[in-house]
């Protein structure tokens, strides 16, 4: 209530008290009635009367109208169990939701994990792990399984299919082979003679190897030797 309004109610008081007569009660009361109406008509005419501004089932409070305790504490436990649907429990620093997270960026200081129920299963993307690289990571914790990666690709998830796979053991497999317009350099291991043979005999290399030497004993009667080696990626290109 305004400053103007108490004054008001308090001069149709004193007036009351000066005259006590049983028409002057009469006038009295009639009077406290017509101010009553005069004062509190604009609070109920207005009641409703301005535009619903806030998202349901928040109530908008228009000017000059009374608000109601029940509609400020629900407004506020709306807000609170929409926060929470998003985010999680209000007072904890984990952000913990069921819906999606559509996001411009996501920025990290630590590591981000994917369907993980504790820290040491999952799968994990992180950065810098051999600090000073500044490497890109991708980390599979296995938890009970077998590990390793899988690649797909497909129009939808429904449709996607594998088109390559690192197996645990480090082991890649293409569908389609591999191919490029770069160079694709080995590196020559586990080197062996296999057992020699003579002018008109044959050799081979063991399952595994190839050959890459050749002894010759330039003449039937001096045999012959060939060096095979298993071959694995090089680590730059001459």
């Amino acid at each position: 209530m305004s400053v103007e309004e108490l004054v008001t109610w308090r001069s149709v008081y004193e007036a009351a008290r000066r005259d006590v007569s049983r028409s002057s009660k009469k006038r009295w009361l009639g009077a406290i009635a017509g101010i009553a109406l005069v004062l509190l008509t604009p609070r109920v005419m207005a009641a409703g009367t301005c535009a619903q501004t806030l998202p349901a089932p928040l109530v908008t409070f228009c000017a000059d109208e009374p608000a109601l305790a029940s509609d400020v504490n629900g407004n506020f436990q709306q807000l609170v169990t929409w926060v929470q649907q998003k985010v999680g429990t209000v007072g904890t620093a984990d952000l913990t939701t069921t819906g999606n997270i559509n996001a411009a960026n996501i920025n990290a200081t630590g590591t981000l994990r994917v369907n993980a129920t504790d820290v040491n299963s999952g799968t994990q993307v992180a950065w810098n792990r051999v600090s000073g690289v500044g490497e890109t990571d991708f980390v599979n914790l296995r938890g009970l399984g077998l590990g390793g990666f899988n690649f797909y690709t497909g129009s939808t998830v429904a449709n996607a299919v594998q088109i390559a796979s690192i197996s645990n053991g480090g082991k890649f497999r293409a569908t389609g082979g591999v191919s490029g317009s770069g160079r694709l350099c080995f590196t020559t291991v586990n080197c062996a003679e296999e057992p020699a043979f003579n002018c008109g005999g044959t050799s081979a290399c063991s399952a595994g190897k190839v050959q890459v030497g050749l002894r010759d004993g330039t003449g039937c009667g001096t045999s012959n030797v060939i060096t095979c080696c298993n071959l694995q990626l090089a680590d730059n290109c001459p």
